[in-house]
């Protein structure tokens, strides 16, 4: 043993002073060489302990220091895990990924009591002497023992309500913070050998053993990775479903997670095809109850809770499925006994007796609906029925009401309506009561969808109001009578009678009532096809609901909000509001009417909801609720509406026969009102479903005859958006039914009343989803030119006006920014028109060539435009099977180790399908701006690889990206503009001091400060921020003053909302001002609103600043676009996590092609990775650390 090795010993067993053993492990961490000499060290002194090879003071200071010493614990503990992992990670690099967890993640389960480590001494000592056993015997860890230690850990107290599939029954107890009892010593044991297992024999039973661990220590997102993973080569298994399934659950019902109504949608997924599976599975039914309770779904999980009782009588899990089932028919007691005896009035009655306002207020809040107060009508009648005598009492009660309305949320409706019955009104009472009559009368017809004879009723109670100076039964009255106009569809009527009142209310304070014209509003601007007013309407009334205290009127706000967004497929933002919406609703919330229309109207939204998030299972279970309530109103519209959701839902998941009978339910329903315009609509909207039945079941000629009844209907309304479906339908029928004059009639249609209706919304993220949603028409619209009329440029025109157009608009009329806090969005204004292949031919630069792809369901067209002509190809392959293919190559590429071989078979097979086609087309000598389709934009094309020459593609060519056609021509002439410059200006920014109190994963860049430090030597004009420096408000007064901008620093991308995806920056110091400089980045709504008239050239060396998610109409989207919208002719943008010492290198030898070589972008970005290619370092050739980069925009000179 040399003199080092003898210092290592004396390190391991604390034969040395403090000092020198905390300067050594904090060297140990960040020097790899005396990293790797230390393990060597320790693996020796654990063969020696074990073999009992140490001498006796040796093996004293092993056990007393190296075992028993806290700090020395856990950096030795953490050691011995990552000895397992990176061993076994060597034996299996060549076949599979590297392993998703890290030191840091492990460590955090050692960290559960403040100040100490978890693990004790005697749990070391088992840990490394299974080390040890593990490195002699080479064979599968045991998961059993694992299991059965994570059992014995949690045996007193289990950590999760959900049941685990293996583990036996511990009591739970949902505490307020803490951790739940645990024995340490079996769990981090359990760890161990759950880790080891999963580390050196990754399988579906491992990665399940390693999910159940991750479940009990609470770290859902892991969980469910492993569980995903292992589903991969174990799909029907059922207990992995059940697991999964209660991950996702478990992870709902965490407090920090947000009560995500997607994961809970996705736990019922799961459970489902657990019980599919295996019918007996106890865990997956215990779960599917805590499921639909979690849904505020009390029948089904009361149905579950009874068939979990017959398999299991008398365990722990038992007595807790009991107390669950009776919670629920607790709930139904009470529920019962309210809506068969109580007075809406009671309560307040009794608090004004009392003198207790704020028990009066709650008894207002309660009873509080669309259509008015049931306390106040109660209180009304009163007033009018009661004798001359008793009057004054009665008034008194009602005043005591408008008094607390108007001290609590502003609103003096009530107040002004016990000032007129306790003054003018008084001797009105007679009539008065006549047309209150009226009212409750057209109410019961409404009910029963006779809307004309109720708006009669209506109309004749006002005009009583009216006579008797009651402005203010007349000005609710008037509600009523506009609600009916809307369910007649006389939108327009309605709307403008809705403004007038409107007005009313804002003047005398009628805050409640506006809040309910206000959603009334934005339902008939919705059915205008003004999709941003009815947002903005709904936003507001949700605001005056939130003020007043309406719990019903925030409930149907956010309903109405959720149902907005789920129109323009925006499914996350619809289940958040339905999410809020059902925080809203009280436990027995079936208790009275006011709770059973809130559950009602969100059932019935949240089915929607639910199906455009593609959770089928919980839209069919919520629809089922929705559907019950509506047929216990004997409402035919409610039922209709209730029977058509129920068709679409079982068409989805291809139910056909139980489809088309409820569709026909439906048409029944609205047939007694046929004679009416409500009815005719019911069954105009149930036509469209019935049409989509038939179509896809293949009755093509049923199909038509059902979308024209649909047509016939809306045409005649001027409502186009709602016979937009049925277009598409039949041009789905008609080019199945080989009627090509037909189509082209439907498709010219469709397509304007799709642009008519894009034009109307103004938010660039709602047009975003709502062009992504209706996109495919121009599919078929490409496809149908090229297949059935062989005409390629058409073909072409439409695959170009799909793509990228908000990008365009904002290229075209600017950006507006409006904050709505936390919120950002855009806000566009009239939309720019695509342009045609004969303006693009006649604006493209001479030395550019676009190769552009349409990705269609069935096939893929590949065009290839010059300045004289236009050449197209199709390759015949699915939707799914190019998704597959793409994202199975994009995912392999994009990391720094695996199958070399693999990798470049897909990469050939790649050129095969999307180069070669069209190769005899491409000319070497020009640039190829290449636009990608949907999948393909996460594709590195440069990394594909030749068959015939073994050339990478940007050996052969040089090339860059565009969103479009339109936007490329449009970015080079941009550039142009730009001019020629020697002395460009730099702005180049470097490795932040990222603030890692919010960010204390993310790792140093050293790399970047060399980076930055080497870029800016090549521009004698630059500023330099790096560090504490580099704070937002120096870098954005920079980046308006100059011609190329560097970044070097970490990227946070938010996919749900990518205008809030941010480049990090150093936190300012002064935090407490509230400054704009002062969050420590730079988002990407802050870029957008910048003035970049200068720039001409963009840098992003961050991960993933190219793309983070695409839209299939508007295409890639990430922090690269802000820059192109603000008129920056190109970026160099990444698709993957880059190195960052590659990453270093590339943009060096990048800028110094620019500025000493005096290459133009795109070629110094090309030759900076053929040197990587062709250069010294092996490592650096793999496309993992050159491909990822690529200049997005247009064809530059510089």
């Amino acid at each position: 043993m040399d003199s080092n090795e003898e210092r290592l010993v004396k390190y391991l067993l604390g034969q040395m002073p403090d000092d020198e053993i905390e300067a050594l492990s904090e060297k140990a961490f960040a020097d790899d060489a005396l990293y790797d000499e230390v393990l060597a060290a320790e693996r020796e002194l654990i063969d020696l302990y074990v073999n009992n090879d140490l001498n006796e003071r040796d093996r004293r200071a092993f056990e007393e220091r190296f075992l028993s010493d806290r700090r020395k614990e856990r950096v030795e503990f953490a050691i011995a895990l990552k000895t397992v992992a990176e061993n076994a990670r060597a034996a299996e690099s060549s076949r599979r990924e590297p392993k998703r967890w890290s030191l840091a993640n492990l460590s955090a389960f050692w960290t559960w009591r403040p100040g100490s480590i978890a693990i004790a001494g005697a749990a070391v000592i088992a840990v490394i002497a299974a080390i040890a056993v593990w490195r002699s015997v080479n064979s599968q860890p045991d998961v059993n023992e694992g299991i059965a230690a994570l059992a014995k850990a949690y045996s007193d107290e289990r950590p999760a309500e959900v049941r685990i599939t293996g583990l036996g029954y511990a009591p739970f107890s949902n505490q307020r913070g803490g951790a739940p009892r645990v024995n340490r010593e079996y769990r981090d044991l359990a760890a161990t050998l759950l880790l080891r297992a999963a580390t050196s024999r990754p399988s579906a039973e491992t990665r399940q053993a390693l999910g159940k661990f991750y479940l009990t220590q609470r770290d859902f997102d892991q969980a469910i990775q492993e569980f995903e993973e292992a589903l991969k080569s174990k799909p029907e298994s059922a207990q992995l479903h059940a697991d999964l399934g209660a991950a996702l659950l478990e992870k709902q019902r965490a407090v920090s997670s947000g009560n995500n109504l997607e994961d809970l949608g996705g736990a019922l997924e799961h459970l489902n095809k657990a019980l599919d599976l295996d019918k007996s599975l106890a865990e997956a039914l215990f779960n599917r109850a805590l499921c639909y309770e979690s849904l505020m779904l009390p029948e089904p999980a009361k149905r579950d809770w009874k068939s979990y009782l017959e398999i299991d009588r008398g365990s722990g899990w038992a007595n807790e499925a009991r107390s669950h089932l009776n919670n629920i028919l607790e709930r139904e007691k009470v529920s019962t006994g309210r809506v068969t005896g109580e007075d809406p009035s009671a309560a307040f009655l009794a608090a004004f007796q009392q003198g207790n306002v704020n028990a009066a207020w709650e008894a207002l809040q309660k009873h509080q609906t669309s259509a008015g107060n049931q306390v106040v009508d109660r209180l009304l009648d009163r007033v009018i029925q009661s004798p001359h005598e008793q009057r004054s009492s009665a008034v008194a009660a009602l005043s005591f009401a408008g008094n607390i309305a108007e001290q609590k949320s502003g609103d003096k409706l009530i107040g002004d309506l016990a000032r007129f019955y306790g003054g003018s009104g008084k001797g009105a009472a007679p009539e008065l009561g006549r047309a209150r009559a009226l009212v409750e009368s057209a109410r019961k017809l409404t009910v029963q969808s006779r809307l004309a004879e109720a708006e009669t009723l209506c109309t004749g109670a006002r005009e009583i109001f009216e006579r008797a100076g009651d402005t203010v039964d007349s000005a609710s009255t008037q509600y009523r009578i506009a609600q009916l106009q809307l369910r007649q569809a006389n939108v327009r009527t309605g709307l403008s009678l809705f403004s007038q009142l409107s007005e009313t209310c804002r003047e005398r304070g009628y805050r409640t009532l506006l809040g309910s014209v206000l959603r009334s509003m934005a339902d008939a601007s919705d059915s205008l096809n003004q999709h941003s007013n009815a947002l903005a309407y709904s936003r507001e009334g949700l605001d005056l609901a939130r003020e007043a205290g309406d719990v019903d009127g925030q409930i149907s706000s956010l309903v109405q909000i959720a149902l907005w967004y789920r129109s323009v497929a925006a499914s996350r933002q619809a289940l958040d509001s339905l999410k809020s919406a059902l925080t809203l609703v009280a436990p027995d919330a079936s208790a009275d009417g006011v709770g059973a229309n809130q559950l009602r109207l969100i059932y019935g939204v949240g089915a929607h909801c639910f199906a455009c998030a593609g959770l089928y299972d919980a839209a069919l279970d919520y629809q089922r609720e929705a559907l019950r309530l509506a047929i216990e109103t004997d409402n035919p519209l409610l039922k209709s509406r209730a029977y058509v959701t129920m068709a679409a839902f079982y068409g989805k998941v291809k139910n056909y026969p139980l489809a088309i009978d409820n569709a026909k339910l439906a048409i029944e329903a609205a047939e007694p009102r046929a004679n009416e315009p409500a009815g005719r609509e019911m069954i105009a909207f149930a036509s469209l479903k019935m049409g989509d039945l038939y179509r896809e079941s293949g009755n093509n000629n049923e199909a038509i005859t059902a979308y024209d009844r649909n047509i016939d209907f809306y045409d005649a309304r001027n409502f186009p958006l709602y016979s937009f479906s049925a277009h598409k339908g039949k041009l789905l029928c008609d080019i199945d039914r080989n009627d090509d004059a037909a189509a082209q009639r439907e498709l010219e249609s469709a397509l304007t009343v799709l642009e008519e209706s894009r034009a109307r919304i103004a938010e660039e993220s709602n047009r975003n989803t709502f062009f992504d949603s209706e996109e495919d028409i121009y599919d078929l619209a490409a496809g149908f030119e090229f297949v059935r009329h062989g005409n390629p440029v058409k073909a072409f025109d439409y695959s170009e006006a799909s793509r990228a157009r908000s990008l365009l608009d904002l290229l075209d009329a600017g950006t507006r920014v409006v904050k709505d806090n936390p919120r950002a969005d855009l806000r566009l204004s009239t939309p720019a028109s695509p342009m045609t292949a004969a303006d693009i031919q006649a604006r493209l630069p001479r030395r550019a060539q676009v190769l552009q792809y349409a990705v269609l369901v069935d096939r893929l067209l590949i065009f290839v435009v010059s300045g004289s002509e236009i050449n197209a190809q199709s390759q015949v392959i699915s939707l799914d099977e190019l998704n597959a293919r793409v994202k199975a190559y994009s995912e392999a590429v994009s990391r720094p180790s695996g199958d070399d071989e693999a990798i470049t078979r897909s990469s050939r097979e790649l050129y095969e399908l999307l180069i070669k086609p069209v190769k005899p087309f491409l000319d070497v000598h020009k640039y190829v701006c290449i636009v990608p389709d949907k999948i393909l934009n996460y594709l590195p094309f440069a990394a594909l690889i030749s068959p015939e020459s073994g050339h990478y593609l940007i050996s052969d060519y040089e090339i860059g990206t565009a969103p479009s056609s339109s936007v490329f021509i449009r970015c080079c002439e941009a550039a142009a503009l730009r001019g020629e410059k020697k002395n460009e200006r730099l702005l180049c920014v470097g490795n932040p001091s990222v603030d890692r109190s919010v960010y204390p994963k993310l790792r140093e860049l050293p790399s970047a400060d060399v980076e930055t430090a080497a870029v800016a030597g090549y521009y004698p004009v630059h500023r330099l921020l790096s560090g504490s420096a580099a704070r937002e408000k120096p870098v954005a007064t920079e980046m308006e003053r100059s011609d190329v901008i560097h970044f070097a620093t970490h990227y946070i991308p938010d996919e749900r909302d990518p205008v809030h995806s941010r480049l990090l920056l150093a936190k300012s110091a002064d935090t407490g001002t509230g400054a704009a400089d002062s969050d420590g980045s730079l988002e990407a709504w802050e870029i957008y609103g910048r003035n970049l008239t200068r720039p001409r050239l963009v840098v992003l060396a961050a991960c993933q600043t190219g793309i983070e998610r695409f839209y299939r109409g508007e295409g890639a989207i990430g922090i690269s676009r802000p820059f192109i919208a603000a008129g920056v002719p190109v970026v160099v943008t990444s698709l993957w996590a880059v190195d960052s010492e590659a990453t270093a290198a590339l943009m060096i030898s990048f800028h110094a092609g620019r500025k000493v070589k005096a290459r133009t972008t795109a070629d110094a970005l090309r030759q900076a990775q053929l040197e990587m290619i062709n250069g010294t370092d092996s490592r650096f050739k793999r496309p993992y650390y050159w491909a990822s980069f690529a200049a997005t925009g247009g064809l530059t000179s510089f």
